[in-house]
């Protein structure tokens, strides 16, 4: 499939492989605002394999958000991306979470969990070994803008 960032997100509207639809009018504004959400603009046009991994998982991501589910699941989302991309990553799914979104967040180590995580539970050998609330030590916030991937 060489479908582009954009033919990518879109085909989340219709949950399907390729976009085989053209998209209404509302479509057309949602996928420009997530397009913007995500900081994908300019790569609307780019094949999504051409693309950094970094911004592959935020197009993903993005294909995702576009249906406004009512849960996120992650499955370790920043599995192969470097530190500088799981920061990013993590402060989109931050900016998610400040806009009402709801997810589980699996990961392996706290320090790579975004902050917007409240609660955890720890597994071991497929067992609860506890279940906390997370307290979030204080921290510096940089714009996910600001910053480059």
């Amino acid at each position: 499939m060489n479908a582009n960032v954009g033919q990518t997100i879109a085909s989340g509207f219709f949950d399907s492989m390729s976009l085989y639809q053209k998209l209404g009018y509302e479509q057309q504004q949602k996928l420009e605002q997530v397009l913007h959400f995500f900081d994908l603009k300019e790569v609307k046009h780019k094949t999504l394999g051409s693309l950094p991994l970094g911004q592959q998982r935020l197009a993903l991501l993005a294909r995702t958000i576009v249906k406004h589910p009512e849960l996120l699941i992650l499955d370790e989302p920043c599995q192969g991306l470097d530190q500088e991309q799981s920061q990013y990553f993590n402060d989109v799914i931050d900016d998610l979470s400040k806009n009402g979104q709801t997810l589980i967040y699996v990961g392996h180590f706290q320090s790579q969990l975004p902050t917007c995580i409240d609660n955890k539970m720890v597994l071991e050998k497929g067992e609860i070994k506890s279940v906390e609330r997370v307290i979030h030590k204080k921290k510096l916030y940089q714009h996910r803008n600001c910053g480059k991937r």
